[in-house]
Parts: structure tokens; C-alpha cells; sequence
């Protein structure tokens, strides 16, 4: 074997050897990109989650019952949004793929279709008041849409029911 075969052929083994190492950097990337968008999704899950639990958010559901069982419009500058606006950031983190879907519409689908039924007066109101800016609590309506199949109906009685529990809810 002469040395320029000899070279013809280490070479040829170091090129497949490289297109190897490439092939198997690709897939560790692709295998570090799915672990990576898993470990997001449920750490945030657990932050929303940790969020809803919290003793602030309770209260604010206890005090949201009471303000819309039944809604007045005339103390629609009263009622407190914070849930609305954890339900809006759901949908935001949920529609950008942040959130693992799973957990969340196991964990919050219940929550999201009969709140959304009971704030709807409210939030129909609060949009006419801004000159029927439909944009407002959007990401909170897209995920009532999405997960109303989790309670496609949800009787007056049922609704009620709901209300007097998150009236009743226990704050640690």
C-alpha cells in the first residue's frame, strides 16, 4: 500500500468519523431541546400552580364569588382581577407552547370553564365600557375555548355550587 493510498484512507476514516460525531451532536441537541421545553413546561406549571394555591389568590377568589354571585354593574370598579390576570398569563405561556398542556388543563381546566361562566356578565361589561375592545381578557376566553370540552355544560346549579365553595375556600 503506498502513502497516498494510506492517506486517501485515514482521511475518508476521519471524514465519516466527523459526519459520525455530527450526526450524534444533532440528535444530543434534539434530545436537549425535548428535555429542556419538558423541564420549562412543568416548572412553570408548578410556579402557576404555586400561584393559584397561594393565600393572596384564595382571598381573591373568595371576595371574586362574592362579587359576582350574583354580578351588579354598579360594583363593576370593585371586582378584583387578580384571578382573571393569572388565567391571561395560562393562556399566554399556554398558546406559546411554556407550559406543559397536560398538567395544566388537568390542573386548571375546571377552574378556567366556571370561572369564565360566572365572569362572563363582568367581562362582557368591562369590554363595552372600553369601547367593545374584545382584546380584553382574551387569553382567558381562548382557554375557556380550548378546555371547555373538560365542561361543555355547566348548569346555573352547578355554577352556583361552585361559587359557594370558592366562597368557603380555606386559607392557611
Amino acid at each position: 500500500m503506498t502513502a497516498e493510498t494510506w492517506v486517501a484512507i485515514c482521511t475518508g476514516a476521519l471524514a465519516a468519523a466527523t459526519f459520525l460525531l455530527a450526526l450524534l451532536t444533532f440528535r444530543l441537541e434534539l434530545a436537549w431541546r425535548k428535555n429542556s421545553t419538558q423541564q420549562i413546561g412543568v416548572q412553570t406549571w408548578l410556579n402557576l400552580q404555586s400561584r393559584f394555591d397561594s393565600k393572596e389568590l384564595k382571598r381573591c377568589r373568595k371576595k371574586l364569588a362574592q362579587q359576582l354571585d350574583p354580578y351588579e354593574q354598579s360594583e363593576h370598579d370593585k371586582v378584583v382581577e387578580d384571578l382573571f390576570d393569572l388565567f391571561e398569563d395560562i393562556g399566554t405561556v399556554y398558546d406559546q407552547n411554556l407550559l406543559n398542556r397536560q398538567l395544566a388543563e388537568s390542573t386548571f381546566s375546571y377552574y378556567v370553564n366556571h370561572w369564565w361562566r360566572a365572569a362572563k356578565p363582568y367581562i362582557d361589561h368591562d369590554r363595552m365600557l372600553h369601547r367593545d375592545d374584545n382584546s380584553m381578557f382574551i387569553e382567558f376566553e381562548k382557554l375557556a375555548k380550548a378546555w371547555r370540552h373538560r365542561d361543555p355544560e355547566i348548569s346555573d346549579g352547578a355554577l352556583k355550587r361552585f361559587l359557594e365553595e370558592e366562597k368557603h375556600l380555606r386559607i392557611d
